[in-house]
């Protein structure tokens, strides 16, 4: 299950191709029915009411896909889970050998096939279920004003943060992301790494020769101790996570406050760069953004982000 930031994408994405077809949008949530770990947030944070998908409308469309059905079938104990560009080598030719046949984007349930982007995404018909996770500004970035307009944050949400809001932007300030605790499994480590301290050393560094200013850091982290040891220490800065915030959708508005931003490999602070309010922002992102992928992911990085090696 997705957490907020693939939520964003995931909704960006339909949203987009709902305004270039013409045609109703609605959201499928039904997957976190139940789910203790991920809940659906958008319209709990966002000030925006969306139509959800009946069971009736579901019945137009058929989400298993038939390569992973038949390849469970064949293989029960070597069974595909994931999206064709995540599975092994084997799986991803028997995938790619379909889709000559039956392109992803001519399909009424619209299975991402790739994690760049899809230059034929906007080639798909009504009615149509997307399937994925949809990590590309590319997908959206021609409806770029809808899109922020719905993300939104409901005012009420944040109305009590109007001083620090103001201090952000009075500041040469510079939000710094540091995500550790649910980057520690073994499976994530795996996946996207450890972000080292020097990245956000150098990160911070570079915003301050560019703007040629006093900074100072606004640190935004799931554990504030361990993030202490990732920023640097001869700089002012003020812990925000916790401290002065108890909500996600507080530290995310914030985030989208502050002047600059070094961000990690998050589709939180993702979307909070994208978002900024910053008229001059100098956004600094990961050079890998996944430690271990054997796919090209270089369509989500915004052209303007500076890459700083991790």
């Amino acid at each position: 299950m997705m957490g907020l930031g693939n939520q964003m994408f995931q909704y960006a994405a339909g949203r987009a191709l709902s305004l270039h077809l013409q045609v109703p949008f609605k959201l499928y949530t039904h997957s976190y029915t139940g789910y203790p770990l991920r809940k659906y947030e958008l319209e709990e944070y966002f000030d925006m009411q969306l139509e959800i998908t009946t069971t009736e409308d579901m019945q137009a469309f058929t989400l298993a896909h038939p390569v992973r059905r038949a390849w469970n079938k064949i293989f029960p104990n070597n069974r595909l889970k994931g999206l064709p560009y995540s599975e092994r080598k084997a799986a991803r030719l028997v995938y790619e050998m379909f889709y000559l046949a039956s392109p992803p984007h001519t399909r009424n349930v619209y299975e991402e096939r790739q994690a760049h982007f899809d230059k034929n995404f906007f080639k798909a018909a009504s009615p149509v279920f997307l399937k994925g996770y949809w990590m590309s500004y590319k997908y959206f970035e021609k409806y770029s004003g809808v899109i922020k307009k719905d993300f939104t944050i409901r005012p009420g949400l944040v109305a009590h943060l109007s001083a620090l809001q103001q201090e952000m932007q009075e500041r040469e300030s510079i939000a710094v992301h540091v995500r550790c605790t649910d980057r520690k499994t073994p499976e994530n480590l795996k996946l996207y790494g450890e972000i080292p301290a020097t990245y956000f050393e150098k990160g911070v560094e570079y915003i301050q020769q560019k703007k040629g200013k006093e900074v100072h850091l606004y640190v935004f982290s799931d554990d504030e101790v361990m993030a202490k040891k990732y920023i640097p220490q001869h700089l002012p800065a003020t812990f925000i996570s916790n401290q002065i915030t108890k909500d996600p959708i507080e530290d995310f508005y914030l985030m989208t406050q502050c002047k600059n931003l070094v961000m990690t490999n998050s589709t939180f602070s993702w979307w909070a760069a994208y978002l900024t309010k910053s008229a001059d922002p100098l956004i600094i992102v990961p050079a890998r953004w996944y430690n271990e992928a054997h796919y090209n992911y270089q369509d989500i990085y915004y052209p303007s982000w500076v890459k700083v090696e991790n």
